[in-house]
């Protein structure tokens, strides 16, 4: 595009660019929304053909690659300096966090077929979310492959996005492992309990009633009529 300049000594006007925020070799902060959001759920050489498909708009794949990486190293800045407020805030809220091992292939760089040189290791996600009693709009937060004080903070993250203040009564709900329970207390001290879930408790009972009830499994609980295993 042809834009015009105006100059005087010492200074060079650009109206153009000033009005709309941009300058050469740059993206509006509408276009880089955009891209960080299609980068965010598709494959970076995939966003080209999106962004063509539905804005008519040419852009390599560094820059997406580039513009989303960038966004996404603020949006981390951002959610460690999280810290708990000193604001009243709502009354109760419910979180949960969780992880699960997803399988990650690598390619060796080394010279060679590359088909031949996959690794599949494991890293572990960890989901949290959190709302305010009777509120269904819950927030979420996530770490990959990072430690359990940073699946602690990223629930620290969502509680504090949810309405968390110093008179939130946070009620934990969660399988039982060590590290959440840890992670409740390290966050939130004595604003916050922990519940383990009924189907965990369930599937736990189940486990232990190969030694508890060895030679009768399926033993009737006489209060409720239903198996071990079944409660």
């Amino acid at each position: 595009m042809i834009e015009p300049l105006f100059r005087c000594p010492g200074q060079q006007i650009r109206p153009f660019s000033h009005s709309v925020g941009i300058s050469a070799r740059c993206c509006s902060l509408p276009l880089q929304r955009v891209m960080t959001d299609f980068g965010a759920d598709h494959a970076f050489g995939k966003v080209p053909k999106k962004l063509q498909e539905h804005y008519g708009i040419e852009m390599p794949v560094s820059t997406i690659r580039t513009v989303t990486e960038n966004h996404g190293q603020q949006m981390n800045s951002q959610r460690e300096s999280s810290t708990l407020p000193v604001v009243t805030g709502c009354q109760q809220q419910i979180v949960e966090i969780d992880g699960c091992m997803l399988p990650i292939v690598t390619t060796r760089t080394d010279k060679g077929d590359k088909r031949k040189k996959k690794i599949l290791h494991w890293k572990e996600a960890r989901l949290a979310l959190a709302h305010e009693e009777g509120n269904i709009t819950p927030k979420f937060d996530a770490t990959f492959g990072g430690s359990v004080d940073d699946a602690g903070h990223s629930l620290l993250n969502c509680a504090v996005t949810a309405g968390l203040g110093i008179n939130t009564q946070i009620h934990g709900v969660g399988d039982g492992a060590t590290w959440i329970a840890d992670q409740m207390k390290k966050r939130f001290g004595s604003q916050a309990s922990y519940l383990v879930d009924f189907y965990h408790v369930c599937e736990y009972l189940g486990g232990a009633s190969k030694i508890c009830a060895a030679n009768d499994e399926k033993k009737l609980d006489g209060c409720s009529g239903k198996t071990l295993k079944e409660q």
